[in-house]
């Protein structure tokens, strides 16, 4: 389990500031509360923003100071005093996602969709005219044009 990443002081003043607002009005949405507090955010001085700056700084040794007692000690103290490493703490720990594969959809070397007709025709006849040209470098344009000719020019039977 790593430690949880430093919050910044911008979030700290968004947590604070929705629970007034939703204290205030409690039918407003996670959304509308979080334009509030942008637009709120956007209009404070310095002076204002200060305690969420210093919540952040904090915030940040403590990170620090986890992340070091990780990488000396392969665990870290958590803000309840309790070790990372404990296995009461096992829930908090981040699961890794697992992309899960649905029943249609077709395994992964297997093609999406079969070649047309068109393509195995692309596919023979561009070996034939690299072969026809040995030790002529010739750019796939030119290799694609030749074989579109040669397509137009056949008939259907």
């Amino acid at each position: 389990m790593l430690p949880k990443k430093a919050t910044s002081a911008y979030f700290f003043f968004n947590v604070q500031y929705i629970k007034s607002v939703r204290e205030k009005d409690a039918n407003i949405s996670q959304t509308e509360g979080a334009k509030l507090a942008g637009t709120k955010w956007g209009t404070m001085s310095e002076k204002e923003k200060a305690p969420f700056d210093k919540q952040a700084a904090d915030d940040k040794v403590r990170f620090e100071k986890q992340t070091k007692e990780l990488e000396t000690k392969g665990w870290f103290k958590m803000e309840d005093g309790t070790k990372s490493t404990d296995p009461a703490n096992a829930h908090l720990a981040k699961k890794e996602k697992t992309k899960s594969m649905k029943d249609d959809e077709p395994e992964p070397l297997q093609p999406k969709r079969a070649m047309s007709a068109y393509m195995y025709f692309n596919v023979e006849c561009s070996s034939e005219i690299r072969a026809k040209n040995p030790g002529v470098v010739m750019p796939m344009g030119e290799v694609s044009k030749a074989v579109s000719d040669k397509w137009g020019s056949m008939t259907d039977a």
